[in-house]
């Protein structure tokens, strides 16, 4: 996979760095968003997924439990991440 990954935004309660910050919002200028293990809940985090959506990005969201994102996305994977990644990366490799 290519392009702007961001690992972390943080707990909840810290001070966000505003580098961090912009680097999420960059990383919704793609073609494909992926929002995973997140609650969905707490921003800014919980907009990066609509943002990417509304730049025309194909969206993506990988978790157990339905989240509020869960019914504006374009695709649904409910399982955990660590089962869930092997299989796109492989898939995507080939």
């Amino acid at each position: 996979l290519n392009g702007v990954r961001v690992q972390s935004l943080g707990a909840f309660g810290e001070s966000l760095d505003a580098a961090v910050v912009d680097a999420c919002l960059e990383a919704t200028r793609c073609d494909v968003f992926f929002t995973i293990g997140t609650s969905a809940i707490v921003h800014p985090a919980a907009g990066l997924v609509d943002r990417a959506k509304r730049r025309g990005a194909i969206t993506v969201e990988i978790n157990p439990a339905c989240t509020p994102a869960s019914g504006g996305v374009d695709i649904v994977i409910a399982q955990p991440a660590e089962l869930a990644l092997p299989v796109i990366d492989e898939r995507l490799s080939r």
